[in-house]
């Protein structure tokens, strides 16, 4: 699962690569993997800023 988000993350598809992350941090949470589960959140957190990047790089459109 990590590595696909990581894969789609690389390829743009950030919503698939956000519900793989989601997945990861579930299941680290579950089985009590506390470093993964550090791992798995930053990993989020990186894909907001990616994605906060993105939306304030997109050209405004004014009418």
């Amino acid at each position: 699962m990590a590595n696909l988000g990581i894969v789609y993350r690389i390829r743009g598809d950030l919503d698939r690569a956000e519900a793989m992350f989601q997945q990861c941090l579930t299941l680290f949470q579950g089985i009590g993997a506390h470093p993964r589960i550090g791992w798995a959140q930053a990993q989020l957190d990186a894909l907001h800023e990616q994605r906060r990047q993105q939306v304030s790089a997109a050209p405004s459109e004014t009418h």
